[in-house]
């Protein structure tokens, strides 16, 4: 039998990379080595794609307009040549000299052509690879969409620019280069648009118009007047994104879309909240992808969608978080800490330049350790000052403009004549040096003044001005000075003899005797002395005290040479022979700078029956103060105001009494 059929000469199969290495070797082009570079290249170059590879639009442009102006650079008999003599160079057969020269008249006369023809060849390229980014007509206007590159960014935009302003958006470039392919939309009839990256899938997008219709419905549904209908006679009026509406004019809405005049008010005014709220995500995002590393499985969308379901939709709301949920969100507890941190950051620095602090000052308020806008507001400016290197009177302009920009009081002004002023007053006070003057600013004491008016206002019962060393009339007299105005009693307890004062602001003198040393001097040798050499002594004001010394590292611990490691035994019979034996009034527990045993402390008080017992010795906590308090009958806090603050006077205080 015989049968007649009609058919078509087929075109032979498309090459794929394995077959096109191999007819690359049967041509002689490149070497075993090189052959696979040379396809990534083009490929990367978007001149092949797929597998089996075609050429693309630029690729067939290119040799198009080759074959036509220097055609010998398409063929590979230069290339095949040129690889046979590199050969005959290695079979010592032809001189590398030879060769070099071959090869350079070769390219001379290809770059010759390409030159003399360098505008037809541009021309035909352009003008057949607009074609490849050509995807249609504009729904608008009716002229060409096409793809453009600008750096790293891309987007679809009408060639009717700038009469016509509909675009497109597309992904950056980093997650691949925007292509057209063969598929076209049935409903909007553009071509498809794929992204392609070396070494990663492609990524096709479809129909950019249906993507573009796709992903700004969830923005539209955030104006509160939205609806379905509304939703479809903007997009029958192409009108796809809040942006074109919040671009809109009131009556070309109300000519277009249907509504009234002040629906269109309303929606423009919806938009323009709408495009507000999509900033600040993309904000979030981009912080996001800045602060927390990349991980498998952990994408930063992933992350910004599940701080968005916990209602966290940008950076002031993520500085505020609870941890918790950026765990939930898939970010670890190191790097929940770290992203609240720089989130926190970054809200303080724009607070702070909202306010009005200049940049300058701003760097050196950040490198002082003061960041944030409470640090200006309730930090005291002596402190900020001396953290910063920044005038006072500076510093107390800014504090006012962020103070303002907040809604709060602004502190009083301090000038830097009563600042140096006020520090030299300070470092007259005995036990008072450069570092405790930083700790008392932060307190707000700069001056003599400020420091009576703390501690009198703080609820203590007494001042007891006393030390072991560098103590002397003279330094007493200054401080009593200083704080005879307190209206507080003022207890003297002196080093040596020659310190003892009875005239002036002066309520008592208690003196000590160190009952836990082998020095008599200590116990009642340097009394003995004292009395010799008294012309008179104020008996109703002295008030003996029986010690023990309890710290070895303590200046009165060395000074007097005392036997501080002792038991818990040893303390409780030391202080019942003072207190039973030697009727001592008051039992003084001396941990000087350090925090006692409460069990020695407590060993201490169920031994005496009639005396007060004293403790001291480093309490820097209400804690501290109640524990202490619960046990011994008086407290007494000294070098931890000066270290702490005077915050901590008033909270021991407190949880004293």
């Amino acid at each position: 039998n015989v049968n007649l059929e009609e058919k078509q000469t087929q075109p032979p199969a498309r090459y794929s990379q394995s077959r096109l290495i191999q007819v690359m070797e049967e041509l002689g082009l490149g070497t075993k080595s090189t052959r696979h570079e040379v396809i990534g290249k083009l490929v990367s170059r978007r001149y092949v794609e797929g597998n089996p590879l075609r050429p693309t639009l630029v690729g067939r442009a290119v040799i198009d307009a080759l074959d036509n102006h220097a055609e010998t650079i398409t063929e590979p008999e230069m290339t095949r040549t040129l690889e046979e003599h590199m050969q005959l160079i290695k079979q010592s057969q032809r001189s590398r000299e030879d060769v070099v020269t071959e090869s350079r008249d070769m390219l001379h006369r290809v770059f010759d052509k390409l030159e003399a023809h360098e505008k037809e060849i541009g021309s035909e390229i352009m003008e057949q690879t607009a074609e490849e980014h050509t995807l249609g007509t504009c729904p608008v206007c009716g002229h060409d969409l096409r793809i453009r590159h600008l750096g790293v960014s891309q987007f679809i935009g009408c060639t009717g620019y700038p009469e016509c302003r509909f675009n497109i958006s597309l992904p950056g470039s980093t997650w691949g280069r925007a292509i057209r392919i063969e598929e076209t939309c049935p409903e909007h009839g553009l071509a498809h648009v794929r992204l392609i990256r070396k070494g990663s899938p492609p990524w096709t997008i479809g129909c950019p118009l249906c993507s573009h219709i796709a992903s700004n419905v969830e923005a539209l549904r955030m104006m509160p007047s939205m609806t379905d209908d509304l939703v479809q006679r903007l997009h029958a009026h192409h009108i796809y994104t809040v942006s074109e509406i919040a671009g809109k004019q009131p009556g070309d809405l109300v000519a277009t879309v249907g509504v009234d005049a002040k629906e269109a008010e309303q929606l423009i005014h919806e938009a323009e909240g709408a495009l507000e709220v999509l900033r600040r995500r993309s904000e979030l995002r981009k912080f996001i992808r800045k602060v927390v590393p990349p991980r498998k499985g952990r994408s930063h969308a992933k992350i910004t969608k599940r701080l968005l379901e916990q209602g966290i939709g940008d950076i002031p709301a993520l500085s505020r978080a609870d941890p918790a949920a950026l765990k939930k969100a898939g970010i670890s507890d190191a790097g929940a800490t770290e992203l609240l941190e720089a989130a926190r950051g970054l809200c303080n620095e724009r607070t702070l330049r909202e306010a009005g602090v200049p940049a300058v000052s701003l760097k050196k308020y950040q490198a002082g350790g003061v960041a944030s806008p409470d640090d200006f507001c309730y930090l005291p400016i002596p402190y900020l000052s001396s953290k910063t290197g920044i005038n006072p009177e500076t510093v107390h302009k800014h504090v006012d403009m962020v103070c303002k920009h907040l809604g709060r009081k602004s502190p009083a002004k301090v000038t830097r004549a009563a600042l140096e002023r006020g520090q030299k007053e300070l470092l007259e006070v005995p036990g008072i040096g450069e570092a405790t003057v930083e700790r008392l600013y932060l307190a707000g004491i700069y001056d003599a003044a400020t420091l009576r008016e703390e501690i009198v206002t703080s609820g203590t019962d007494a001042l007891v001005l006393s030390g072991t060393l560098n103590v002397t009339r003279e330094n007493l007299h200054e401080l009593l000075d200083l704080v005879s105005a307190y209206g507080l009693p003022l207890v003297v307890e002196p080093a040596s003899p020659d310190c003892a004062i009875f005239e002036g602001a002066v309520d008592h003198l208690f003196v000590p005797s160190v009952l836990n040393t082998n020095d008599v001097r200590w116990i009642v040798g340097k009394h003995y002395a004292w009395l010799r050499h008294a012309s008179s002594v104020d008996w109703e004001m002295v008030v003996p005290e029986a010690y023990i010394v309890l710290n070895p590292n303590s200046a009165v611990g060395r000074v007097t040479g005392a036997d501080c490691a002792l038991a818990r035994e040893d303390v409780a019979a030391f202080a019942e022979v003072a207190d039973r034996y030697f009727r001592f009034p008051i039992v003084y527990l001396e941990y000087s700078g350090i925090y006692g045993d409460p069990l020695i402390v407590q060993a201490a008080s169920e031994a005496i029956e009639h005396a007060i017992l004293y403790y001291g010795g480093g309490i820097r906590s209400a804690e501290q103060a109640a524990e202490m308090g619960g046990i011994a009958d008086t407290i007494v806090v000294g070098n931890a105001v000066y270290e702490e603050g005077i915050d901590v006077l008033r909270a021991t205080v407190r949880a004293v009494q």
